[in-house]
């Protein structure tokens, strides 16, 4: 039942040695990355992260393997065997001896790039939003100052006077 419920996951689930290289891999790998579970044994995850980006995410990685604690969220862009890129979350546990030495990590990696790119989205959306509500109250201003001349560019002043009291 347990070997049933790890095999077919939607998570690729792994066990490691204390420094990170696979001992275990489940199928689901073959899903996430384009790789069997054999084609992982004895690799790290650093090594499926593109040659760009390695020196980015090689010292957390070795942080993270030299804490000897549980991590969560160690967000890795991989490179899947066909050559797409693909984002991951990493958490693990890791697992002792009995006289409390380090034997590795067993732990769980999730795509998370649809959740990435809909986060990228909404950021997109944000900005854009704000800048339309900027003009927006650029213009009302703008109409106002043509319509009194008399107060034009008092809507200027104030807002920087406003900014310099918040300073």
């Amino acid at each position: 039942r347990f070997r049933s419920l790890l095999e077919n996951t939607s998570d690729w689930i792994w066990e490691s040695d204390e420094e990170g290289r696979y001992t275990y891999s489940s199928p689901r790998v073959e899903a996430l990355l384009g790789f069997s579970s054999e084609e992982t044994m004895h690799k790290t995850i650093i090594d499926f992260v593109p040659v760009d980006l390695k020196d980015l995410y090689q010292d957390t990685f070795k942080h993270l393997l030299g804490g000897q604690k549980s991590f969560k969220g160690f967000e890795t862009t991989c490179l899947k065997k066909n050559g797409q890129h693909v984002v991951v979350e990493n958490n693990a546990v890791p697992v002792f001896t009995e006289n409390g030495g380090l034997l590795g990590y067993r732990g769980v990696t999730r795509d998370i790039t649809d959740r990435k790119n809909a986060m990228e989205a909404l950021k997109k959306s944000r900005d854009v939003l704000h800048a339309n509500l900027e003009e927006t109250v650029k213009s009302l201003a703008s109409a106002e100052e043509k319509r009194d001349p008399y107060t034009a560019g008092h809507q200027t002043r104030v807002d920087r006077l406003a900014c310099a009291i918040a300073r």
